[in-house]
């Protein structure tokens, strides 16, 4: 992300000039904006500054906000908003909305669309110019289609038994636009977005990066030709059209990866009956993002890559590993009053004896989804476990996300139960203590010092890694195929959590005992392994929404107090009900926008 990060002061002195919003008042007066956009395109460095905004704007979170309405964690903050979402999700106090946002970020997009053929990117060379102008637009209609299934993932549903999605809109608005027009069928939109992602990868490679070769692929070879016998002046026009610096921009990589995402999510019993995509199209999908690999190019780091922190310390820029797709710029190593992105996660969420505020507390829901290392579920005769020693011999992926009591962290143990001397016991002091007797350890890096000799360290993050299309495909091959079954692919369902597992050091006896009982059974088996792999990454909220399992849904949070280093006590935790509805699957259109604009219909049960 690093080249965007360059053009972040373009960028908002574009967005001060260009204002885009849906209402009339912020159009004014429309003359003035035209030139504006002139002037703006007019210049390559502030053309690129309104794609930029689009990635600035980009759809994720680098926090577990959204696990925070689930029973995975829960929050400590009163005024988190997603804590309030569990017990009082309306339409009008809605986290989970992304309608402002990502039609901001669109009509940036469209306005770069329809004004990205006049840039002068290269002055004395139209076909270096060319290049420019088609990676940018490769780029637009990519972030385009991340946008709208973004969009869709939070605001598609039922209006009157009808499956919508949400408005298309191809080009920019205006001042004089009409903004009261209805939504779009969800197939409508599904294909809007594969048209986009298809422009996308006929425009971008499938990575961006320097080649020293004309065949190197097949978008050099289309523009080598153009230059003739000059290979040298091809390669060095490809070079910086497409090659280093073009690192950290939408590539074609991630627009397979997004194609994935999408097609797994529409064929998903929430959305299958309406949207033509089925399980079979998503396997097809998920095993073109894993690649001729296939089990073999599983990172052996991918499910506790945040915890090698020789690799975090030596990352250089542009740098990928095997488990990423797509991920952050670094962060710089710093900790203090001018710079705190090397310990805001830590202070953010370390216990408070480590000078953090504790705020993301996992629930013991969460802690007995992990089975035990030789891969039995806890409640079963085969498992092992322990009821006097909860955490002996479980899951090595439980020590990797979850600080538990008495476990050394920083230099000394945290005492997570009421028997604490400090403010790291359960509910010892609100907004400070954990509510669970449990507190977030994935992600974190325990050399961060927050106390009087500040450190902090590098961290990055991933918005999208292998593990998770490994995971989607395995759900899909087993609905399609069975557990056993490959189709053409060379890899089942049951193969996949298997790698998975031996990667993580856990048994897999258990996987064969319970693909022998089928699909069905096999199903509540990879949906766990996505929660475990998964937890903290934003993924359970519409996991278990698209899913349709509102038992998991609706189940409450529950606590662990330690009266001493032995002797527990398991209840549910205190305001933390589950109050969803069944209607609830489908995220709710804004109140303020159905009331302003006749057309906007709502989703069925949000009118309440």
């Amino acid at each position: 992300m690093k080249n965007f990060i360059k053009h972040t002061t373009w960028a908002v002195a574009a967005a001060s000039a260009l204002t885009f919003a849906s209402c009339d008042d912020m159009f004014e007066p429309a003359i003035e904006n035209q030139l504006d956009i002139d002037a703006i395109f007019s210049r390559s460095e502030s053309a690129w500054s309104i794609l930029g905004n689009a990635y600035i704007m980009l759809p994720f979170s680098q926090m577990p906000n959204s696990d925070l309405a689930t029973d995975d964690c829960v929050s400590n903050d009163e005024s988190n908003s997603w804590r309030k979402m569990g017990t009082n999700w309306t339409n009008e106090s809605d986290p989970t909305s992304q309608w402002k946002t990502r039609y901001n970020a669109i009509q940036y997009i469209n306005i770069f669309l329809e004004n990205v053929d006049r840039v002068k990117f290269a002055i004395t060379d139209e076909i270096r110019n060319q290049m420019f102008i088609d990676h940018a637009k490769g780029e637009a209609y990519g972030l385009r289609a991340l946008n709208y299934f973004h969009l869709l993932r939070a605001h598609a549903g039922l209006v009157n038994g009808e499956m919508y999605g949400v408005a298309i809109k191809k080009a920019s608005e205006s001042g004089s636009s009409n903004f009261n027009v209805g939504r779009d069928k969800l197939t409508d939109c599904i294909a809007f977005i594969l048209e986009d992602i298809d422009r996308c990868m006929e425009l971008v490679p499938y990575e961006n990066g320097n080649v020293d070769d004309v065949n190197a692929n097949e978008f050099i070879k289309k523009y080598a030709a153009l230059y003739g016998n000059d290979d040298r002046a091809a390669i060095a026009s490809y070079n910086m059209a497409f090659g280093k610096d073009q690192i950290g921009k939408m590539c074609g990589r991630w627009a397979i990866a997004l194609r994935a995402q999408l097609m797994l999510w529409a064929a998903s019993p929430a959305y299958s009956d309406y949207s033509g995509i089925s399980y079979e199209d998503a396997a097809k999908y998920c095993a073109e993002v894993i690649g001729d690999n296939k089990l073999a190019g599983i990172d052996p780091e991918g499910h506790n890559w945040f915890t090698n922190y020789t690799w975090l310390n030596n990352l250089a820029d542009g740098a990928m590993r095997d488990e990423f797709i797509w991920r952050t710029g670094k962060t710089s190593a710093k900790y203090d009053d001018n710079d705190k992105s090397g310990g805001q996660r830590e202070s953010d969420n370390f216990p408070k004896s480590q000078y953090g505020n504790g705020r993301v507390n996992p629930t013991q829901n969460l802690v007995d989804a992990f089975p035990m290392k030789n891969g039995f579920p806890i409640n079963h005769p085969n498992s092992g476990y322990d009821a006097k020693n909860i955490y002996a011999n479980r899951d090595p992926r439980l020590a990797d996300a979850v600080i538990v009591n008495g476990e050394a962290f920083g230099g000394e143990p945290i005492i997570t139960g009421s028997y604490s001397s400090n403010n790291d016991g359960i509910d010892k002091k609100p907004g400070e203590s954990t509510r669970t007797g449990y507190y977030l350890k994935k992600f974190l890096r325990s050399d961060v010092s927050l106390g009087e000799n500040k450190a902090g360290q590098i961290h990055t993050w991933a918005y999208m890694r292998m593990t998770e299309f490994y995971l989607g495909y395995a759900e899909a091959a087993n609905e399609a195929f069975g557990p056993t079954g490959t189709a053409s692919y060379g890899m089942s369902a049951v193969d996949v959590i298997k790698a998975l597992r031996n990667r993580a050091g856990v048994g897999t006896v258990y996987v064969d005992e319970i693909a022998a009982q089928g699909k069905e059974a096999f199903r509540e088996l990879i949906r766990n392994e996505r929660r475990i792999e998964l937890c903290f990454e934003n993924h359970r909220l519409y996991d278990l929404r698209r899913w349709k399992d509102m038992a998991h849904l609706k189940e409450k949070p529950r606590a662990i107090d330690f009266k001493s280093e032995t002797e527990y006590e398991i209840y549910e935790v205190v305001g933390e009900e589950r109050k969803y509805e069944d209607y609830m699957i489908y995220g709710p259109i804004p109140n303020s926008e159905v009331m302003k604009f006749s057309n906007i219909q709502q989703n069925d049960g949000w009118n309440k």
